[in-house]
C-alpha cells in the first residue's frame, strides 16, 4: 500500500541527474525546484499516456492476442496497467491539486492521432515499441535510490511498484513478438516490426512539442532568459532511460527476431 499523505516539499522530488540534457546552471534553487517539480510532473503524465496507449491495445486486439497468452493473464496485465495509470494520477493530484483537480492529462492529452496508432498498429510494430517504452521506464526507482535524498517517497513508492509489475508485462511483450514471429513469413514480420519506427519517432515529436510548449510557459512565468529556455527544452535521454534501451537491446538480440538486430542497429545510432 502507497502512502499518499505527504505534504509536498519545497525540495526536489526526483534527483536532478535523472536528466543530465538540462541545463539548470542559470537558475536560482527555488527555480530548480519549482523547474524539477514540473518535470516530474511530465515524467506521470508521459507514463500515463503510454500506458493509456497498452491498455487501449490489448482491449480492442484481445481476441487475437488471446491466440498467444491466456485471457485471465491478459485481463491482469489491463488490470495492473489500469491501476498503474491510478497511482501516477495520485502523484498528480498530490503534487498538484489545483492543477489536476480534473482527472485528465494536461501537457499530453489524448488526440485523434493515438486513437489511429491504437487501431492501425501492427501487433510486431506495437509491442517492439511497447516494450522498449517500457524498458525506459522501469529504472527511475533504481535512479532515485542513488540520491535519496532528492526522492519524494510517494513518487520512489509509485515507481517502485510500476516497476515490479512492468517486467512482467515486458516478458508478455516479448512472447507475442516471439509467437506471432513463428507464424508469420519473415519478410512480412520483419516489414512489420520495422513500422515500429514512424511510431516511435511519431512518440517522440509529441513528447517534444509538449515538453517544449511546458519549458516556455515556465521561462515566462520565472523571467527566463530565451537561452535559459533553450538550455531547458533538450530533454535528452534520461539515465533510466539509457538503462533500459541497454536492456532492451540485450533481450531483443536474445529473441533474434526477422529484422530485429537490424532495428536495434539502427535505435542504437540514432540514441548515442
Amino acid at each position: 500500500m502507497i502512502d499518499y499523505d505527504h505534504d509536498v516539499p519545497q525540495a526536489l522530488l526526483i534527483p536532478e541527474h535523472h536528466w543530465p540534457a538540462f541545463d539548470t546552471q542559470g537558475l536560482s534553487g527555488e527555480q530548480r525546484v519549482r523547474f524539477n517539480h514540473l518535470a516530474c510532473l511530465f515524467t506521470c503524465e508521459m507514463f500515463v499516456h503510454f500506458e493509456e496507449y497498452i491498455v487501449r491495445y490489448v482491449e480492442r486486439h484481445k481476441t487475437r492476442l488471446a491466440r498467444h497468452i491466456a485471457p485471465h493473464k491478459l485481463d491482469t496485465f489491463v488490470r495492473e496497467e489500469r491501476e498503474h495509470i491510478d497511482a501516477f494520477y495520485r502523484l498528480l493530484q498530490l503534487i498538484a491539486p489545483e492543477r489536476y483537480a480534473q482527472k485528465s492529462l494536461k501537457m499530453l492529452a489524448w488526440s485523434r492521432a493515438d486513437t489511429f496508432l491504437v487501431w492501425s498498429a501492427s501487433l510486431p510494430a506495437f509491442f517492439v515499441t511497447a516494450s522498449l517504452f517500457e524498458e525506459m521506464t522501469l529504472y527511475v526507482a533504481d535512479v532515485m535510490e542513488e540520491k535519496p535524498e532528492e526522492s519524494f517517497d510517494p513518487v520512489h513508492a509509485v515507481m517502485r511498484l510500476h516497476a515490479k509489475e512492468e517486467r512482467s508485462h515486458v516478458g508478455i511483450d516479448n512472447v507475442l513478438l516471439r509467437e506471432t514471429a513463428k507464424e508469420r513469413p519473415r519478410a512480412l514480420f520483419a516489414a512489420q516490426l520495422f513500422m515500429s519506427l514512424p511510431i516511435i519517432v511519431f512518440c517522440d515529436q509529441t513528447l517534444a512539442r509538449g515538453w517544449k510548449k511546458q519549458v516556455k510557459m515556465f521561462g515566462a512565468g520565472e523571467g527566463l532568459t530565451a537561452g535559459q529556455v533553450r538550455g531547458l527544452e533538450r530533454r535528452g535521454i534520461s539515465l533510466s532511460d539509457r538503462m533500459g534501451l541497454q536492456s532492451f537491446f540485450k533481450k531483443q538480440r536474445k529473441l533474434d527476431l526477422p529484422g530485429g538486430a537490424l532495428l536495434c542497429g539502427l535505435l542504437e545510432r540514432f540514441t548515442q
